[in-house]
């Protein structure tokens, strides 16, 4: 995948590029080694032409009416992957059954590695950072501190990953580690 996001045939090292045509109705299946190394690392939508030329479409010349409808089928495509983080430590709720103005409960968490509390995150509902989630990493008794100590990210999972991190460099950086450092 390039920095962009887009999929690219080193994606489909060791794998098979499936393809199928909406008009046809045929499908194909392509060595996704074989098309590396034929084409090296292009994106996977420029590769489209070459292979309707490999399958001989009879419609690629066409430019406008009764066009080529080759696609990529969902075998093919961007694999979901699990991009959420998954916490180290155990959060809690810093003010279990507490309420905002509004009324609504309150989004605001505290980790601990055991006795320890590393941070704190909590959902943000007014001004400019609304609907983002206030990192905050403090830790155990530590000789020096450092810096930045928070932030703010788009999910609570991201936020916590953010206190976990900033934990486990502060503690190595002062000759320690968290329990679940690795």
């Amino acid at each position: 995948m390039n920095s962009c996001g887009t999929l690219t045939l080193s994606d489909f090292i060791g794998r098979q590029v499936e393809t199928t045509c909406d008009k046809c109705r045929n499908k194909h299946t392509f060595d996704g080694d074989w098309l590396f190394e034929k084409h090296g690392d292009l994106e996977m939508p420029s590769v489209l032409f070459d292979l309707a030329k490999i399958i001989q479409c009879e419609r690629i010349g066409n430019r406008y009416a009764d066009r080529c409808a080759l696609v990529y089928a969902d075998g093919s495509r961007a694999r979901q992957e699990p991009t959420e983080y998954i916490p180290l430590y155990r959060w809690k709720e810093t003010w279990p059954g507490e309420s905002d103005p509004a009324g609504n409960p309150l989004q605001d968490f505290f980790g601990m590695d055991g006795d320890v509390i590393i941070g704190r995150i909590r959902l943000e509902s007014h001004g400019p950072t609304a609907n983002l989630w206030q990192w905050s990493g403090q830790g155990g008794k530590v000789r020096e501190r450092l810096l930045p100590h928070q932030g703010y990210e788009p999910t609570a999972r991201e936020a916590s990953r953010m206190v976990e991190d900033y934990y486990h460099r502060l503690m190595r950086h002062n000759g320690q580690s968290g329990s679940k450092d690795a």
